[in-house]
């Protein structure tokens, strides 16, 4: 069932924001409060501030997220809606998953590529920014350029690999780079965050009694079974490799 509706204030006031956001939060059927966040149809200008405001009905209703995931299936929309959101999603600490049937595309990468766990299952497609007719031609060069720089430092800055943000400058916005299994992982956008890594590493050694070598055999171990659990959206590889231990 869409949104809190345990909560009838909380819902109506959140149907009003997810019926115009392309945003919705759907309550799941457990015994703690747990909602799955996604993003869904076309992003756009100014979405950024509607999905905090998601987030703060969330935290205030003492809710938790599904995997702390933002789920994404959407074609793309407005970049800087989208930048300004990944930058939300980095600084809450939040996931991002792609399921094995749902599509990032265009300007949905900013976000997936923000997850502190990025769980790229999907299709993924790039292209470069496209703009309305209605913008002026005479803006255009110096909008394109700015842009560009913008769109690329805000992938630097999640870790991601110049290749993609190569595969975005060069693939026409007519058009489509769909991104290999191979290019996900190698470029970043299938991975996590690094010090979160390290720092996951670290502190389950410690808290179970094991050298770090031991917990990464225990991860090369249970890869294969916490990669299936992850693609389900049961539980990210981190959590289900500790639960194995």
């Amino acid at each position: 069932m869409r949104l809190f509706s345990s909560i009838a204030a909380l819902a109506f006031a959140m149907w009003e924001l997810t019926a115009t956001a392309g945003i919705y939060v759907d309550k799941v059927d457990h015994p703690k409060k747990v909602v799955v966040l996604k993003i869904e149809g076309r992003i756009k200008y100014e979405d950024d501030l509607q999905f905090q405001k998601v987030l703060n009905e969330i935290k205030s209703e003492g809710y938790k997220i599904k995997l702390n995931s933002v789920v994404l299936n959407t074609a793309g929309g407005s970049p800087s809606a989208a930048i300004a959101i990944g930058k939300i999603v980095r600084k809450e600490n939040l996931n991002t998953y792609v399921g094995p049937k749902h599509h990032c595309g265009s300007a949905c990468i900013y976000i997936l590529s923000s997850g502190i766990i990025r769980m790229a299952y999907g299709e993924v497609t790039v292209h470069r920014t496209t703009y309305e007719d209605s913008y002026p031609t005479e803006k255009l060069e110096k909008s394109l350029k700015q842009t560009d720089v913008e769109n690329a430092n805000h992938l630097f800055e999640m870790g991601m690999a110049t290749q993609l943000i190569d595969a975005i400058r060069i693939t026409p916005n007519y058009t489509n780079w769909k991104l290999d299994e191979k290019e996900k992982l190698r470029w970043g956008v299938h991975g996590t965050e690094r010090l979160y890594e390290e720092l996951w590493f670290r502190t389950t050694a410690k808290a179970k009694f094991y050298d770090t070598d031991i917990v990464r055999d225990f991860f090369y171990k249970f890869n294969d079974k916490c990669t299936k659990m992850a693609k389900e959206f049961k539980m990210t590889v981190f959590d289900c490799v500790r639960a194995e231990m």
